[in-house]
């Protein structure tokens, strides 16, 4: 019995996916644009839009050995630093 329910929700979903609207829509001229419509979805595929460029963060540089020991020692897990053993050894 269960294997009926799950043969029959399977054949809902592939009736319901076939049901869709999709479509292909490819434009030139000037330039090449390809427009993708999925239900009532549209999504546009070549020319990719321009997104806005992020901010790039400037990168941190790495401590220098012999300054700054407290940042250092944050590489490690704490037990490390405690010298107690962090597993199974």
């Amino acid at each position: 019995m269960a294997a009926l329910w799950i043969f029959a929700v399977l054949a809902v979903l592939l009736l319901l996916l076939c049901l869709i609207r999709v479509g292909v829509l490819v434009r030139f001229g000037n330039e090449l644009i390809v427009t993708v419509r999925l239900g009532v979805f549209r999504f546009q595929v070549f020319p990719e839009k321009k997104r806005a460029k992020e901010k790039q963060k400037p990168k941190r540089k790495p401590p220098q050995k012999g300054r700054n020991k407290r940042f250092q020692s944050r590489r490690f897990p704490m037990c490390a630093r405690r010298r107690v053993s962090c597993g199974p050894a």
